[in-house]
């Protein structure tokens, strides 16, 4: 009598199940984010997150921390009834949690904490000067910067490119270890 062993995905999933452990997700604005006016957009988010030259405004650390319990269970079921079941990969594991921390952190930044300092005056006309209306709107455009400046805004939303640049990216082996 033989007997056989038929692998039917076991294999699969305790290698999947393993290199979790060798995971890690970063969020933030990655180096490789493109420049603004010379300067990085990372540094950018840098300069509000600590208070470089400018009022801190933390947004990304705050954010994070605030989906902390939600991610943590997101992160559990995943692992136990995904990773454990075969459905997913440890990549496409990360890749979920890593778009919800990404939405929480980009959340942060729309949302305009109320303990941030507000736009100095100077600031509020350099952006307002930055609205623009074509010809036809031309009293709707003045009208919106009269608005912008008399508001009260969010400091950390001008172009868009700070927020469009929260990325996440999930990384395994040495380079997760490099993270910690």
């Amino acid at each position: 009598m033989t007997v056989t062993d038929k692998d039917r995905g076991w294999q699969a999933i305790l290698r999947e199940a393993t290199s979790v452990g060798e995971m890690s997700v970063s969020v933030g604005v990655h180096a490789d984010a493109r420049d603004h006016d010379g300067t990085t957009t990372a540094a950018i988010g840098a300069f509000h997150e600590y208070g470089i030259g400018v009022p801190q405004r933390a947004w990304l650390g705050p954010g994070i921390d605030d989906a902390t319990p939600e991610i943590l269970r997101l992160a559990e079921r995943i692992y136990f009834d995904a990773i454990l079941a075969g459905s997913v990969s440890a990549r496409q594991a990360g890749g979920l949690i890593g778009e919800r921390m990404q939405a929480a952190a980009q959340q942060r930044l729309r949302d305009k904490d109320p303990s941030w300092a507000p736009l100095a005056p100077y600031t509020k006309a350099r952006k307002a000067k930055k609205i623009r209306g074509s010809k036809r709107e031309g009293k709707g455009a003045r009208q919106r910067q009269a608005e912008f400046v008399a508001g009260d805004g969010n400091p950390l939303i001008d172009t868009g490119q700070l927020l469009q640049s929260v990325r996440y990216k999930v990384h395994f082996g040495l380079e997760a270890g490099a993270l910690h």
